[in-house]
């Protein structure tokens, strides 16, 4: 069957403010939104947006909206499995290849710098955007979110009851390697930016300050940021703290440009 979506899937709810889009994959359809700034550049620099488990393309909204008004475009994406798109939730398998095809669809629309592509994923998101910049060239720097980055460490150490069992039902077989960033560590030659709570227990912080370390041992770039007393929901102030390191992240590595 191609390009499926099931007859019953909840789609995304039209915005007012963006286009709705669906991508068209081998065997599915992605759904998201894609919003332009308002004050455009002949060619504006481009994100996409992951949502995390659970979610769908509408959570990134409000900041794709905070892109699009510092002149950005942004794509944000339902992952396979999640509302609006078709498939079943892989843990970071066929999700990552599907991001690619987004970021290559993205490459290919009006006004985006096909040379400012970036990336920035929420935990579950956060490990297919570190992993997408390792099958594609077309991304030149990722900001992961309290991202998932060795899902065998992941499953010993993580106070959520649930989430072994996520692990053992969809997580491991033959290729769970390939779903674990620090496994893929050689191919990653971007800039990162990684914030995560000091307090998080559900993708216990290890996950990112590990994974930095071995990405400086590889000599590449990175930035960890970690909130003080942040649980794995950043809460209010952590959110406002963490865009504020986004932004300033993206304007040093991925910026606005406009013509005079």
């Amino acid at each position: 069957m191609v390009n499926t979506l099931a007859d019953d899937a909840p789609t995304l709810p039209p915005q007012p403010d963006a286009q709705s889009v669906q991508i068209s994959l081998t065997d599915i359809l992605l759904a998201g939104y894609l919003l332009r700034p308002v004050h455009a550049t002949t060619l504006s620099p481009a994100m996409v947006l992951l949502h995390g488990y659970g979610g769908d393309a509408t959570d990134l909204l409000a900041p794709a909206r905070l892109l699009a008004q510092a002149g950005y475009i942004a794509l944000t994406l339902s992952m396979r499995g999640w509302r609006g798109s078709g498939g079943s939730d892989d843990c970071g398998l066929n999700q990552v290849t599907d991001t690619v095809h987004a970021v290559a669809w993205l490459a290919q629309q009006p006004s985006v710098a096909t040379d400012r592509i970036g990336i920035l994923g929420i935990s579950q998101g956060g490990q297919v955007a570190l992993l997408a910049a390792t099958q594609t060239s077309d991304l030149k720097v990722v900001v992961a979110y309290k991202p998932v980055t060795d899902i065998p460490r992941w499953k010993q150490t993580t106070t959520e009851p649930s989430i072994p069992d996520y692990i053992t039902n969809v997580c491991d077989n033959d290729q769970t390697g390939l779903r674990s960033p620090v496994a893929r560590v050689g191919q990653l030659h971007v800039p990162i930016l990684l914030v995560h709570g000091d307090q998080d227990t559900r993708v216990p912080t290890e996950q990112s300050v590990h994974f930095a370390q071995l990405l400086r041992d590889a000599g590449q770039i990175v930035e960890l940021r970690l909130l003080p007393g942040a649980t794995h929901s950043f809460g209010g102030a952590g959110l406002k703290q963490a865009w504020a390191w986004t932004m300033e992240f993206l304007n040093h590595h991925l910026p606005v440009t406009y013509n005079t």
